[in-house]
């Protein structure tokens, strides 16, 4: 597999450049926004929320990732991702399955497994 491969799967790529899609490279600033709002807010909380602060945090790479992709186009931005995205979806399910319902730790990873083997197992069709 070439990871340098220029591949256009969505968006407003205009060609295989660097700055072929200016205007989703500069929306993922939102990402990196919306991450330090929510470290500013926990903090200010007086509480410490690891699990917040790691989404927090994921949503910063959410932000990266997809920043890298809309530059660069090709087979390893489109890992840097879709990889982030993925994390926080499993990360937020599996603490809306503890907090929300209640489930033990085992009863959610279970549940995470057996989504997670749902997937087709590839990032990249």
């Amino acid at each position: 597999m070439d990871w340098t491969a220029p591949i256009d799967l969505y968006c407003e790529r205009l060609g295989p450049e660097f700055w072929a899609e200016p205007v989703n490279a500069l929306s993922n600033f939102a990402f990196f926004i919306a991450a330090l709002y929510a470290l500013i807010a926990q903090r200010r909380s007086g509480r410490r929320d690891a699990p917040v602060v790691a989404l927090a945090i994921v949503v910063a790479f959410i932000g990266l990732g997809s920043l890298l992709f809309h530059l660069f186009g090709n087979t390893w931005s489109v890992v840097a991702d879709v990889v982030p995205i993925m994390l926080f979806i499993y990360g937020y399910l599996a603490l809306a399955l503890l907090r929300f319902l209640g489930l033990s730790g085992w009863a959610t990873a279970l549940v995470l497994v057996a989504l997670l083997g749902q997937g087709k197992g590839q990032l990249i069709t």
